[in-house]
């Protein structure tokens, strides 16, 4: 053994930290399309069928009425679906 050379417990260990990487950005904000609530107040809700039995998003403002109205999947309801009060 020699004392001039290191031996493997000497050499410094190469770093194992990980290179820094900037900050993930932040998701954009989701826009929810809205109906004028004078038009959402003639809507009919059962006049639509729910097809993809989707529910809101936690974020989403609008009622069940209004996401129906909007949504291009629910079908129209067949006219014994629809009951008059």
């Amino acid at each position: 053994m020699n004392p001039d050379r290191p031996t493997p417990r000497d050499k410094p260990k190469p770093s194992r930290d990980k290179p820094s990487r900037p900050p993930e950005p932040k998701p954009a904000a989701i826009v929810w399309q809205r109906v004028e609530p004078a038009v959402l107040k003639q809507f009919d809700p059962a006049s639509k069928v729910c097809t993809m039995n989707c529910g809101p998003h936690r974020d989403d403002p609008r009622s069940e009425a209004e996401r129906k109205y909007l949504c291009e999947d629910c079908l129209p309801a067949k006219n014994d679906a629809i009951i008059s009060t």
